[in-house]
């Protein structure tokens, strides 16, 4: 071949080759995870959707419930949305897939209220988190009872105590230490026996009380999925990498995923 027929290539045309493939594949990878989610979810096109709400007393919910567990669900592909608005929810909440109650702020209107059992009626996920799982209205007894599965009036003073395993073959508990320590409150969680029952799937017992509580349960629900989380009054709960953990892998199961 002459000289003037000759294609000449840079040295450096492999090597920037191969790195455009590897950006290509760091950017296309987790897209296709993703959409790999989706389709596992139940062929939908969309992530699955989760309104997580908020307010209150007593706790940061920006800082923990929004932006944190937020944070959390995204990693493993939920679409959030975050509100403290406890009225005028029930158009939202027949959009969503997954609702995520963290509040001790009163609903305030009763088509919000009929929303909440109408998405748990039609067999969608809720999960219930720390503050919501109080005895925080006199007047909605039936939130307690039947979605809850029973409640909370007290705790133990804020400080460190371990969690213990009790259904490790759930998937729930998947990649859950058998016992972790964790900073928190010990919520004094105690079934109601008129409520639909729950399965306990971790606990904690309380040196004060001398009694085992319910850390992580699920409500035994005829038509949904239900997961209660009594854990969560700060960072040394939500930051833990159990808490985490537990939290995704409801998240998952909530899903129809397991």
């Amino acid at each position: 071949m002459s000289s003037q027929n000759r294609v000449c290539i840079h040295p450096g045309f492999k090597v920037a080759r191969h790195e455009n493939i590897m950006k290509t594949t760091r950017l296309v990878l987790p897209a296709l995870l993703l959409s790999a989610f989706t389709v596992l979810a139940g062929g939908a096109s969309e992530p699955i959707s989760t309104m997580i709400v908020g307010g209150g007393s007593s706790h940061d919910f920006q800082r923990w419930f929004n932006q944190a567990d937020a944070e959390t669900l995204r990693s493993v592909g939920g679409k959030v949305i975050y509100t403290e608005n406890t009225a005028g929810l029930a158009e939202a909440i027949e959009k969503v897939d997954i609702l995520y109650l963290s509040n001790n702020k009163p609903f305030e209107d009763q088509a919000t209220k009929n929303a909440i059992f109408k998405h748990v009626a039609s067999g969608k996920g809720l999960l219930l988190v720390h503050p919501a799982l109080w005895f925080n209205w006199k007047d909605w007894p039936e939130y307690n009872r039947d979605l809850c599965g029973g409640g909370a009036r007290g705790h133990d003073r804020f400080g460190e105590f371990t969690v213990n395993t009790t259904q490790k073959d759930h998937p729930i508990m998947k990649n859950v230490p058998k016992s972790f320590p964790i900073g928190d409150e010990l919520y004094y969680f105690v079934p109601d026996p008129k409520g639909p029952g729950i399965v306990t799937l971790a606990s904690a017992t309380s040196t004060r009380k001398q009694k085992t509580y319910p850390s992580v349960f699920v409500v035994k629900h005829p038509k949904a999925r239900i997961v209660g989380i009594t854990l969560g009054h700060d960072g040394l709960a939500h930051d833990h990498p159990a808490y985490k953990t537990i939290l995704k892998n409801a998240f998952i199961w909530l899903s129809n995923q397991q």
